[in-house]
């Protein structure tokens, strides 16, 4: 009420429903005479009041002790009289008002409400909660929570209800930040800390589930923010009441808590309450802070007590400080290390700490080890006498990880315990003792179930996963169970786990069981269903009301379009999560005749991704700003033609305020292009850094130019001084932009502060370049030194770090620290992270190139000869384990003992860095194992995986293909030949009986990759209907077919048997098709409208022929390529184009941002990556050391300087080649000006340099 701006004539004019306006239901809530009438307040608010004073006397009477405490009204009084423009009244009442106010509020404001009638407060805030939610204007709301915020928490003090809280909290979380921000500085110290006793006692649960400016979490976030910046000095009383906010508190808020706030008994426990809804990256914050309390001491020195209360943290704290726990402090905790998640390093040095002091513990160790026992490498569990027994405690906490998953599936501990179970008489294992098998039966094989009785197999069957048995294994199962029983609906359940073993055997069997069971069965077994089985399942369960609903997001088009109107119920499912192309064609069908807003759009749930852009277009701005507000709430990802539609609309339309910036979110944020993120502002941008934190997904689902750019734009928005040095601080907020940022940003970074971050290092996706600079870092005096003075420690700490780690630097580890374990050690590392999510995601380049490699260094002590003279040791299987596949020459695998192979022939044949003569080596032992091809069965084929393509024509005409389920073996597997895919589909036809034209749909997408063994003519007789069906599993390939066999495939989807001509297809289409659209006529592709262009995928772009790319895609059209798609042009494509394409195609993946040459002028080349434009330079001589100020850096990353062979720097900077490189070896071949390779300095031909940059690109 003692806000400044006067409300009440602003409040007053409008009414509610009721017909009263809201001061009048607050004022029916007060002890008022009956006699007086409210009814005049509204239209004239001045005149009421004026009459009310005049009969304080009476109210006085009827209310003892009212009118000493009217402050609050005659407060109404004054700013209503102020407001009515009645001067004379106002001058009238004036002197008697302001004696009123004096003496009135000399009393304290809330023993006001201590006189008002029982569970008034109560009622008060119902009608606040009533006007807040019927008024539909957000500013008027906002002024009203900002001008009687004091008095609201003073209610809701008094009537303790959690109800009106939440009402409160979330129109407070709608606000505006300066809002919100201005009423929490406004309202002093001691109300804000009241307001956060009344969240804490009211046990509200906050779990973003509130609408505001930046919905849910991120509202919540930044509250949290903004409550710690207004409490700078937290007490342990405080932050308990703040403790509901502690899983919304961003890491940069986390580093500033006072460091001996942690070592508080009561704070602690806060946060062990919440724990579990933290982040890792906000349990590392706490944890590091909690290294600086000054009271704790070194990590050795904690009790005990102290342990168990930071449990949760310890797996965050730095590696270091996490591998100084003590043998007894680890001990101490006992079974408490089991209900944490430890990382491979933490793993093993709780787990052998355990198993050392086991020796002495009795007779039964293996029973404190439990899950920690997985940790322990073979040689640890051999010299601990365990692995002898199936049934010890050890031995049963091993099988319990491998059916939880935990334990590598490939790795030598899983191959011991293989052999273990082998071992053992299978008459002796009961139903019950063979369920915890199940972990182990991938490595088991197919004639490990053909063993079994049928009691073990009934007993099996019902308790395994799909994701327990390989695709051999199910097919082996599950045709065994169809053939045995007559299966019937009651027993489908049994049958669930083995459907990624489905065949067209076994197809029809499990129909009517699956419709009976629907998700609930196929659901878990979906993922693992090849693209060939899918499609069977879609063609068998044609029906609209067959087809259960976790299948409805894989329909192709062609059968979800007859279908909408059947599956209406569906289409109204928020959570269904449709595919991008699959919304925009429902939208077509259902949303495009609804009403165009923001309103309308927000009830279509997950179909609202479907927008068309001329949808979005036609909006006006508060529509657009709602719309744009709802997508980007949606779980799922915009269609890519939908996101560069947004991107140009947000160019398009007036700029956007900061305001609006925040209420969008911030996953919009990071989808504007890189020019507009380097304009936001520091508080939106810090925003974003808190968002990146906590989903680091969605960070790296972004191209590389926007990585960038907010990697940029977070360091800009911490402002720090210019040259200073990034602390480790810095790094925690920057978080995961810390493997973006530019070259000039990490040579700033303190070395020694990577250190106590290594174990965050190695769960962040790190760019090529800072990786590389890293690791240069890391071999500074202020890190970790040469490597001469490593020890094992060194390595455990690295992980997979060490991969980048330059190559004379990995020479000089010393040999004795590279065991078989360590290597497997640090291969692991690098295997869990590229299993994990964000290494999926991160894409990491492959780690086995041509040349030499990090692995290949590593691996040299255990893979090569041990001397001059000496012989190259024969791998076992536990040795292609320890290492990987591909480590080992193809002579060492042909030498290999056949049990050796057999037992790692499935590793062999799923390696994807086997090269042609290794796989030939590795299928020229199998076939002297199991004879000619003439005898390989489908689950034969299955196992060999990649080792097939290595068979030569005659065999390949040999194999058995009765069917679809056979083919799609083969179909998966890329890399054939020509006359492979030939031999292949001609095999299949002869053994089908079949022409091309019979091929429907399973058929076509069991093809897969050999559908271009389809000569010209056979595909001209395809179905196009069928073909149409399958374009979505066959567009996602990457095919091999000729220039002509694309543009017969693209015939197909154009006749109006299937999609119908190209110029009308929507953007769905495009989606839908992807690699197929490749083959559509030039005359077509260069017509392509922007939002049909955005559609098309970066395969497809790289699928379209290099001399074709150049004739349809002018600069216009490569302009307005997203980043991804220009990203996924091709060096040859790249070679037939014209400068001014190359310098359009060059601006899309900067995303519009102007190249700028080595003058600032737009259109040059300097500040274009090289590696935009071409390939990295092969050249041997170092880049590093080629480096000058005056030469251009595109020159520079392709190796020319000084170097040997090389002449003098002349001029301004050396021009002269490298010895060891050409210039058609670093560039694209082109003629050279003169008979020498020595070059003039620019100061006698200015044009030289403009020469190099268009000679690179003929």
């Amino acid at each position: 009420m003692g806000h400044p701006r006067p409300l009440v004539g602003l409040r007053c004019p409008g009414t509610l429903p009721q017909g009263r306006c809201l001061l009048q239901q607050l004022l029916a809530l007060l002890p008022l005479s009956p006699r007086l009438d409210a009814a005049d307040l509204c239209p004239d608010p001045a005149a009421y009041l004026l009459g009310l004073a005049s009969q304080l006397l009476q109210c006085q009477e009827e209310a003892l002790g009212w009118a000493p405490h009217v402050n609050y009204l005659l407060r109404l009084l004054d700013r209503s009289l102020a407001l009515s423009g009645r001067e004379e009244a106002g001058q009238a009442a004036g002197e008697q008002l302001s004696e009123a106010i004096l003496l009135s509020s000399l009393l304290d404001n809330t023993s006001f409400w201590a006189l008002l009638r029982a569970n008034a407060s109560a009622g008060i805030l119902r009608a606040v909660g009533r006007y807040l939610g019927w008024e539909p204007r957000a500013s008027a709301k906002w002024e009203l929570l900002s001008c009687f915020s004091a008095v609201l928490w003073d209610l809701l003090q008094d009537s303790k209800g959690a109800l009106a809280m939440e009402i409160l909290v979330q129109e407070y979380l709608q606000m505006p930040e300066e809002s919100f921000e201005g009423m929490l500085l406004a309202a002093g110290t001691e109300a804000v800390q009241r307001f956060l006793t009344l969240l804490h006692h009211a046990g509200l649960r906050l779990r973003g589930e509130v609408l505001s400016p930046v919905s849910g979490e991120e509202a919540l976030q930044s509250l949290a923010m903004l409550l710690l910046r207004r409490l700078p000095h937290l007490t342990p009383e405080l932050f308990v009441s703040l403790s509901q906010f502690i899983p919304f508190m961003a890491v940069s808020d986390i580093a500033r808590l006072p460091p001996a706030l942690l070592a508080n008994e009561s704070v602690l426990a806060a946060l062990r309450t919440h724990s579990a809804r933290l982040v890792p990256g906000q349990k590392a914050a706490f944890a590091r802070r909690l290294l600086q309390a000054p009271s704790l001491g070194a990590v050795p020195t904690w009790p005990l007590g102290f342990l168990r209360t930071v449990l949760p943290l310890l797996p965050h704290l730095p590696l270091p400080c996490f591998l100084q726990l003590t043998p007894q402090q680890v001990w101490g905790l006992g079974d408490a290390w089991q209900l944490l998640h430890l990382g491979l390093v933490q793993g093993r040095h709780v787990a052998s700490s355990l198993a050392n002091w086991s020796r002495a513990a009795g007779p039964e160790p293996g029973h404190r080890l439990g899950a920690l026992a997985c940790f322990l490498s073979p040689e640890e569990l051999q010299d601990l006498a365990w692995l002898r027994d199936p049934r010890g405690a050890v031995e049963q906490s091993l099988l319990a990880c491998a059916a939880a998953g935990t334990l590598r599936q490939h790795g030598r501990v899983m191959l011991a315990l293989a052999g273990l179970l082998r071992s053992t008489s299978l008459a002796t294992v009961s139903p019950g003792e063979l369920l915890a098998w199940r972990g182990v039966l991938p490595e088991m094989g197919v004639g490990f179930l053909e063993c079994l009785s049928v009691a073990q197999l009934k007993a099996l069957l019902p308790r395994l996963r799909p994701t327990q048995l390989t695709r051999a294994q199910a097919s082996f199962l599950l045709t065994w169970a169809v053939w045995r029983d007559n299966v019937s609906v009651g027993e489908a359940a049994r049958l669930c786990p083995l459907l990624p073993g489905l065949g067209p055997a076994s197809l029809a069997a499990v129909l009517a069981p699956l419709q009976a069971q629907g998700c609930a069965c196929l659901g878990p077994a979906l993922p693992l269903l090849s693209a060939a089985q899918t499609a069977s399942l879609l063609q068998a369960l044609q029906r609209p009301d067959g087809w259960p609903r976790c299948l409805l997001p894989l329909l192709p088009l062609q059968l979800l379009r007859p279908s909408a109107q059947a599956l209406w119920g569906a289409l109204w499912d928020r959570n269904l999560p449709w595919s991008p192309q699959q919304a925009q064609l429902l939208w077509r069908e259902v949303g495009a005749g609804t009403n165009r807003s923001h309103h309308t759009a927000g009830a279509l749930g997950s179909l609202v991704v479907g927008m068309s852009c001329t949808a979005l277009q036609e909006l006006g701005r508060e529509d657009f700003l709602g719309a744009l507000r709802t997508l980007y709430t949606q779980p799922r990802s915009l269609p890519a033609s939908l996101r560069r539609c947004v991107q140009e609309e947000v160019l398009r339309r007036p700029v956007l305020s900061r305001e609006e910036l925040v209420w969008l979110g911030p996953r919009f944020l990071m989808e504007l292009p890189a020019k507009l993120v380097e304009m936001l502002p520091d508080a939106v941008m810090r925003l974003v850094l808190d968002h990146a934190t906590r989903q680091p997904r969605s960070l790296l689902a972004l191209p590389a130019t926007r990585r960038a750019a907010l990697a940029r734009g977070a360091l800009r928005s911490l402002r720090l001084p210019a040259g200073t040095e990034l602390a480790g601080e810095v790094l925690d907020q920057l978080g995961p932009l810390v493997g973006f940022l530019g070259q000039e940003s990490v040579a700033h970074i303190q070395p020694e502060s990577l250190l106590p971050r290594l174990g965050d290092l190695q769960d962040t996706c790190l760019d090529v370049e800072v990786a590389a600079q890293l690791g240069q870092l890391l071999l500074s005096e202020r890190a970790l030194g040469p490597p001469p003075s490593w020890s094992l420690l060194t390595l455990q700490q690295l992980g997979r770090l060490i991969f980048l780690l330059p190559l004379e630097s990995l020479h000089a580890i010393p040999g004795d620290l590279l065991s078989r374990d360590m290597v497997e050690q640090l291969l692991q590392s690098q295997w869990d992270w590229e299993q994990s999510e964000l290494g999926r995601l991160c894409h990491p380049p492959g780690t086995l190139s041509e040349g030499p490699s990090p692995l290949a260094v590593l691996m040299a002590p255990l893979v090569a000869a041990a001397g001059p003279r000496g012989q190259a040791p024969v791998p076992s299987c536990a040795d292609i384990r320890a290492t990987f596949p591909a480590a080992w020459s193809a002579a060492q695998l042909a030498a290999m003992a056949p049990p050796q192979l057999e037992d790692c022939l499935g590793l062999l044949g799923q390696d994807p860095m086997l090269r042609p003569n290794q796989l030939r080596a590795v299928l020229g032992q199998v076939q002297q194992l199991w004879g000619s091809s003439r005898a390989l069965e489908p689950t034969q084929t299955l196992l060999l995986g990649r080792l097939v393509t290595q068979l030569v024509e005659p065999e390949l005409q040999e194999l058995l293909l009765p069917d679809w389920g056979a083919l799609s073996v083969l179909g998966e597997l890329d890399g054939w030949s020509p006359e492979q895919m030939r031999a292949v589909v001609s095999t299949f036809l002869r053994q089908c009986e079949a022409s091309a034209r019979d091929l429907g749909l399973p058929e076509l997408v069991a093809l897969g990759h050999l559908l271009c063994g389809l000569p010209v003519a056979e595909l001209w007789g395809l179905d196009s209907w069928e073909l149409s069906k399958a374009a979505p599993f066959l567009g996602s390939l990457s095919l091999r077919c000729t220039e002509q066999q694309a543009e017969v495939l693209a015939a197909h989807l154009t006749s109006s048997a299937a999609f119908g001509p190209a110029d009308i297809w929507g953007p769905e289409i495009f989606a839908e098709v992807g690699t197929l659209a490749a083959g559509l006529p030039d005359i077509v592709l260069s017509a392509l409208v922007p939002e049909q262009l955005w559609a098309l995928t970066p395969r497809a772009i790289a699928a379209v022929p290099a001399p074709k790319f150049a004739v349809v895609f002018g600069p216009a059209q490569l302009r307005t390529l997203s980043s991804a798609q220009a990203a996924a042009v091709t060096l040859g494509q790249r070679q037939w184009l014209g400068s001014a394409q190359r310098r359009a195609l060059a601006s899309a993946q900067c995303e519009g941002e102007a190249a700028q040459d080595s003058q600032g002028e737009s259109g040059g080349v300097a500040s274009v990556p090289w590696q935009l434009l071409v390939t990295p330079c092969p050249c041997s001589a170092p880049r590093a050391q080629h480096g000058h100020p005056g030469m251009p850096g595109w020159l520079q990353s392709c190796g020319f300087g000084p170097g040997a062979g090389c002449a003098a720097p002349w001029g301004g900077w050396p021009h002269c080649l490298p010895s060891s490189c050409s210039l058609s070896g670093c560039l694209p071949p082109c003629p050279c000006p003169g008979e020498t390779s020595l070059l003039l300095p620019p100061a006698l031909n200015p044009d030289m340099e403009q020469w190099l940059w268009e000679c690179a690109h003929v």
